[in-house]
């Protein structure tokens, strides 16, 4: 629906079965007021993923204040004056071919959720014949975080 693929069954019952032991090591959890909890992850958390998860009972588990990730390269191959061409993320309508622009790197929030994500430094074999970056100049970031 509305241009989004789901990943294959398997892969799915493995991520399903992981996804479960990590919360139930989570049972019992609680973040206090004072805490900050960031998440350190490959993928990007997409707009329709954070609706889903704000949806679920699993949500306390995930009260990020910020969700730091790659995976995106910076889009890879950007084009002058317009941005990223694509990105690997087959959850994006075209199979990540013009990405949102303000979601392919730097800072962004959705619905109070925090994301940096960082155009790194290698490139994505995603596309194989697409395999290095072109007006993208690779980056290594320095976040510098401050109580509000």
């Amino acid at each position: 629906a509305n241009g989004r693929t789901s990943p294959p069954l398997g892969k799915n019952n493995v991520f399903v079965t992981y996804q479960n032991k990590l919360l139930q090591e989570w049972k019992g959890f609680e973040k206090e007021d004072n805490e900050v909890l960031i998440a350190l992850n490959h993928y990007p958390v997409i707009d329709e993923r954070i609706d889903q998860l704000k949806g679920t009972t699993y949500y306390k588990f995930r009260d990020y204040d910020l969700i730091i990730a790659g995976h995106y390269h910076g889009g890879q191959i950007r084009i002058p004056f317009l941005g990223a061409l694509i990105v690997p993320e087959a959850f994006y309508d075209f199979g990540g071919l013009f990405p949102p622009q303000d979601r392919v790197k730097g800072l962004w929030e959705y619905k109070g959720v925090k994301q940096y994500v960082s155009a790194g430094l290698g490139s994505s074999d995603a596309v194989g014949f697409l395999n290095f970056r072109l007006f993208n100049t690779p980056e290594i970031n320095l976040l510098t975080l401050r109580r509000e």
